[in-house]
Order: C-alpha cells, then sequence, then structure tokens
C-alpha cells in the first residue's frame, strides 16, 4: 500500500457502471489530497476526476503469456482472445518435449482463401513496450509448431511476423519505409523482409511440413551476413542476404499471423524463444534431439536457458477466464466524481518508470516515479462512468490533461484517455500526431481527418515523455503540448455525449460494440499517467502552470557535439547545445610533450549549463576539455 491509500481519506460509495463487465459493482470511492507539487497544482483547480496512476498494486492475471526470458515482464506476450475467451485453447496436450508434461497453445480458428484472412483474436502479440521485441542482428527465433490447419493449403500464412499491424505495408507513422520480416508458410516456406527500401522474397525452401504431420522444430537465424532457416535439425533455407532485412522497432511481433492479423496459421506451438546470438548449428540440433528423448541427460527447457533467450515462452499459460471486477486492481480517484475506477486483468498499476527525461524524474511529482503501461493490446484503465464525465453541446466546457510516453508503435489510432466517439478523446493518430476530438458520433474521430479535429503538427510517439491538455468552450477549442498552444478550433462541435466508460488508454467506442469487446481496438501502446478532467476550460497561464509544476527536466540530447569556445580578458568561455544540457565536462592539464591523456576530471556544476567561463592559467602547459554523456 502506498502512501496515497495510507493518508486519512473521506469515503463515499459509488456505483460503478461498466460497460466491460455489461453489470454495475460496488467500488468504493476515496478523495484525497495527493502530496507533491504537481498533485496539489491538480487539485487547486478542482478537477472532477484525477487519476494519478501510481498505485502499487499486484497484477490481476491476465490473458498472457509470461516470458521466462533475461527481459522479464516488459515482454510478456498478450493473446487476442482476451475479449472472448476460447478461440485460442490452452493446456493442449501433447505438447512438443518428449517426457514434459507442458502443455501447449492450440490456435485453433481457421481461413480459407488466398489473400487477407486472418482475426485479431486468434494470435499472441509481443508489443514495444520492450526492446527485446525489435529482432536487431545478429538473432535467432525458435519454435514448435504442427500445421493443423487443411484449409490453409495454397493460401499462405505467417508463422511468426515483425512488420505490418496496420496490414499496408506501410512503415512508421504511416511512411513508406518500411522493415522486418515474416516467416511465411504456404506449403514451402519462404522468408518476405523488408530493408526500408522494399521487400524481397527467398527462394522455397528445399524441404516442407507436411499437415498434421506432428510436431516441427523450426529455427531461424540471422548472424548479420544471411538469413537461414532450419527444419528439424536441417538447413531449408540458406544464405539469404541480411542486406535484404532491417530491424522493425515499432510494429508488435504476430506469433501465429502476420502481416496486420490477415495471415493466420492455426496450429499448435510451443518453446518460443528469441535469442541476440545466431545460434550454432551444433545448438540447433542439440535442442532438436534433445526435445525427441524422454529422458535427456540435460532437460529441453535446461538448454534454452543455457543460450540465454531474452524472449522465452512455454505457452504453457492457464485457460483464461476474465476475473471478477471486485478483484481487480483499484485505480484511485481524488476528483469530486468520488468515483474509482480499475486497472484490467494483465495490467500492472505503476509497472514502468513515469515522467522522466532518460536521466532523471520530474521532481514536482514527488515520490510518484511510476505510471501504467499500456500494452496495445488489453492492458489499460476503466474509470467508469459520471454524468460530469459527460459533456453535451456546443457550450459544453471543460479540460482533459495526460501525461503520456509513445512509443514507436504500429499505425493504428490510439486512444490516451478517451469517452467515446460520442463525447470527447485524445488520440495519438497513425501518423504520430496527437489529436482533440470534441465527439459528433463519426468512427474517423481521433483520425485528424474531420475538421472538428484538433491535429498536432509535430509527432509525439518519439519515446519521451509529454504533457497534453485539451481544452473545451463555447468559443474554442484548444490543444496544449508541453504546456504550448499546439492547435486551435474556434467553432467546436457540438457534442451529443455518450454514456460509456472514461478509459485510460484506451477508448469504449472501440472496446465495447454492443457489449461485445473488440480484441484489437484503439488500445494505447505506451505509458500513461496522472490523468484529469476539470469542469472548465483551462486558461493558458492554469495549462502553463499545471506544466511547470512538473519540473520537468530538459530532455538531455544523446548525439555528441561540438564545444565552442571564445577567449576574452584573460578568460575562456565554452559553450555547447542547450539540449546537451545535463553532459558532463571535463579537463585535463598536461604538459605539451605529454599531449592528451587519462586523467579526466569533472568540472563542477557544469551538468547544470551549457556554458562555463575558466580564468586562463598562463602556467598551465596545455589543458583538454571533453563533453561526456551522463
Amino acid at each position: 500500500m502506498n502512501c496515497l491509500q495510507k493518508m486519512k481519506r473521506a469515503r463515499k460509495t459509488t456505483w460503478l457502471n461498466t460497460l466491460l463487465a455489461g453489470a454495475a459493482i460496488l467500488i468504493p470511492a476515496a478523495i484525497a489530497r495527493a502530496q507533491s507539487a504537481y498533485s496539489n497544482a491538480v487539485i487547486s483547480l478542482s478537477p472532477i476526476g484525477y487519476w494519478p496512476m501510481h498505485e502499487n498494486e499486484p497484477m490481476t492475471h491476465g490473458d498472457i503469456e509470461t516470458n521466462y526470458g533475461s527481459a522479464g515482464p516488459a515482454a510478456n506476450g498478450y493473446y487476442g482472445d482476451w475479449s472472448s475467451p476460447g478461440t485460442i485453447q490452452h493446456g493442449y496436450t501433447p505438447g512438443a518435449i518428449a517426457g514434459d508434461s507442458n502443455a501447449c497453445v492450440y490456435f485453433n480458428q481457421f481461413f480459407s482463401g488466398t489473400g487477407n484472412k486472418g482475426s485479431t483474436t486468434n494470435c499472441l502479440i509481443i508489443p514495444h513496450t520492450s526492446p527485446a521485441a525489435t529482432l536487431i542482428p545478429p538473432f535467432s527465433v525458435e519454435l514448435w509448431y504442427w500445421d493443423t490447419n487443411n484449409l490453409g493449403v495454397g493460401r499462405g500464412s505467417d508463422i511468426f511476423a515483425t512488420v505490418n499491424a496496420g496490414g499496408s505495408e506501410n512503415g512508421l507513422n504511416d511512411g513508406f519505409s518500411y522493415s522486418g520480416i515474416r516467416l511465411y508458410l504456404n506449403n514451402d516456406f519462404n522468408f518476405y523482409t523488408y530493408n526500408n527500401n522494399g521487400g524481397d522474397v527467398s527462394p522455397n525452401s528445399s524441404a516442407a511440413i507436411v499437415y498434421n504431420g506432428g510436431w516441427n522444430h523450426i529455427v531461424v537465424t540471422d548472424d548479420g551476413a544471411n538469413i537461414d532457416l532450419y527444419l528439424n535439425g536441417a538447413l531449408i533455407i540458406s544464405n539469404w542476404p541480411n542486406a535484404n532485412y532491417a530491424p522493425n522497432g515499432w510494429d508488435p511481433i504476430e506469433i501465429d499471423t502476420g502481416k496486420g492479423y490477415t495471415r493466420d496459421a492455426g496450429g499448435l506451438m510451443q518453446e518460443f524463444a528469441i535469442y541476440t546470438n545466431a545460434l550454432a548449428y551444433a545448438d540447433i540440433t542439440n535442442h532438436y534431439y534433445t526435445a525427441l528423448n524422454p529422458s535427456p541427460a540435460v532437460p529441453y527447457e535446461t538448454l534454452v536457458f543455457n543460450d540465454k533467450p531474452t524472449i522465452f515462452y512455454r505457452f504453457d499459460s492457464p485457460s483464461y477466464t476474465p476475473p471478477s471486477f471486485a478483484s481487480l486492481p483499484v485505480l484511485a480517484n481524488y476528483g469530486s466524481s468520488a468515483l474509482n475506477g480499475v486497472y484490467t486483468a494483465g495490467t500492472l498499476p505503476a509497472g514502468v518508470a513515469g515522467p522522466n527525461n532518460g536521466t532523471a524524474f520530474a521532481p514536482g511529482f514527488g515520490p510518484w516515479t511510476n505510471a501504467m503501461p499500456g500494452s496495445g493490446m488489453s492492458s489499460f484503465a476503466d474509470a467508469g462512468f459520471s454524468p460530469l464525465y459527460n459533456p453535451t453541446g456546443a457550450n459544453a466546457s471543460f479540460s482533459v490533461a495526460a501525461w503520456f510516453q509513445g512509443d514507436p508503435c504500429d499505425s493504428r489510432v490510439q486512444t490516451i484517455v478517451g469517452h467515446g466517439i460520442g463525447s470527447w478523446g485524445i488520440t495519438m493518430n497513425i501518423d504520430g500526431q496527437i489529436v482533440f476530438d470534441a465527439g459528433t458520433n463519426n468512427a474517423s474521430e481521433g483520425s485528424g481527418s474531420l475538421p472538428s479535429d484538433l491535429v498536432s503538427s509535430n509527432e509525439y510517439n518519439d519515446g519521451f515523455w509529454h504533457f497534453v491538455v485539451a481544452t473545451h468552450s463555447a468559443t474554442a477549442n484548444i490543444l496544449y503540448l508541453d504546456g504550448m498552444v499546439v492547435a486551435t478550433n474556434s467553432s467546436p462541435a457540438s457534442i451529443p455525449g455518450a454514456i460509456t466508460n472514461v478509459m485510460i488508454g484506451a477508448d469504449a467506442s472501440f472496446t465495447n460494440t454492443s457489449g461485445v469487446l473488440l480484441a484489437l481496438g484503439r488500445q494505447f501502446e505506451g505509458n500513461i499517467c496522472e490523468v484529469a478532467m476539470f469542469g472548465s476550460a483551462l486558461t493558458a497561464a492554469q495549462v502553463a502552470g499545471l506544466y511547470n509544476a512538473a519540473e520537468m527536466p530538459p530532455v538531455v540530447n544523446e548525439q555528441p557535439a561540438n564545444i565552442v569556445f571564445t577567449v576574452a580578458n584573460n578568460q575562456l568561455v565554452l559553450s555547447w547545445p542547450a539540449d546537451h544540457t545535463g553532459w558532463q565536462l571535463q579537463a585535463q592539464t598536461n604538459t605539451l610533450s605529454v599531449g592528451i591523456s587519462t586523467n579526466w576530471t569533472n568540472v563542477n556544476g557544469s551538468p547544470a549549463t551549457n556554458r562555463v567561463i575558466i580564468p586562463i592559467n598562463l602556467t598551465n602547459g596545455s589543458v583538454f576539455y571533453r563533453l561526456i554523456y551522463p
């Protein structure tokens, strides 16, 4: 229990109506004054909803596959059938490893015909919440697969893919520079590889797997020069040039599907591992023959761990049953609506670092240095419904604020916080721009394509923390990023209103449809905290006051920069770019005969500035200066 929860607080009981549950449940709501400069600034503006999102609570188990590799929970996999459990069968036997009681997973939806055939519910995804989701050479991908899809013959499917969650083969921010790899099965195997300049297809494999013919051991290796494919210990595609491939750092890894959930394979899968080296042929055959031996000298699992995978799914997760709402972690609300919410199953409250510049936390948040991670699939928070969250008409006056860290991610519209297309929402569009929409019940709202949408000119899925505020009044809509106005609209739309829940990291209009959940809606891939809603349109001064209260340190540029010098009045003036404030200036003094050496010492106070003045000492032989990244 954190300090916010320990504080004495007034409590009021209220009903939380949630479309997710399709019923109302009783959750005690809390009102308290959080102790930090930023939260005090928020409370001073009388929010109707204020969700700091710093709860230190255990996660309720969700529809996920646990990562046993070194990347840890940040690289957990998320099943697409979290919204309708049962379309994927867990605990299926027999597993792939002889003498091992572990069961496997059965992706049991099949699609016939050619072209775009698939479902967002029949797969596992690995979002880019961990660097391990980017396959940088050298790497290996290893798995066991049993083809049970008799409808897939001649259709083509992906065993796994790292490219194109949008299905259009466009790249980051809807650009035409795309990258990644697909392991494609169409009777034979092929690599589809993309290198930012187009795509290439490898020759057909020299061997293929047999429909319903049992377990197959599949290994893809990339040693930085060539990409190879092994099937059951035999090399079946060799020397596909690595020059045809570039790593994809934004699309999720899709397992049992690819090309934007349109190439479902179907079948059994187990023991999926990613390594940061190209496995040697001896290791590959050792894994393969060990798995066939019911009494090996070294268990298969141990061999995998010995090779140090960053991601390792045994596919042994139990069948997923949605938990009761009473068992979900509480999303505490300190606003006047007196209504708490919940975190969805599989969401880890306070599971990532909060607002920071890469080297230091924003001191205005005090001890609250964490945030909610969003997976882009099933991880988000449901703040519930209150009439206070549902402003209507053209004269509606309200504001919404949030801190967010947007990952480079797949080309979907994604919601930071929203109340449905009939109300309001703050989204990130496919170009990485931030959009504020005042709802008119148009399904395109939030995309940035409607006249009523306010759209930032810059992209914000840059991996840095940002502060967004959207205000609506009878005279103007205004969008602020990092305390500055970035877009305005003097003709606000008339808001019809919605009875859906406010969701953080999702949007009810794209997560719930007539009570039926959609697997892949507008869920946000990135981190969020300090969300607030106000019953008035904040002024520019109030928005600036909130941003300044956080004391967000400037982002430090990590790229090397030149030191500029001038000499005047027997003083040496050294300066460097302002975005390198935080770098450490170091000096060393040696005789001319020694020159530059290793005896560097820090120049006191230099990380706090980008300019220093140093008196010139004519007795020194030679003085050298350098900037180092902290």
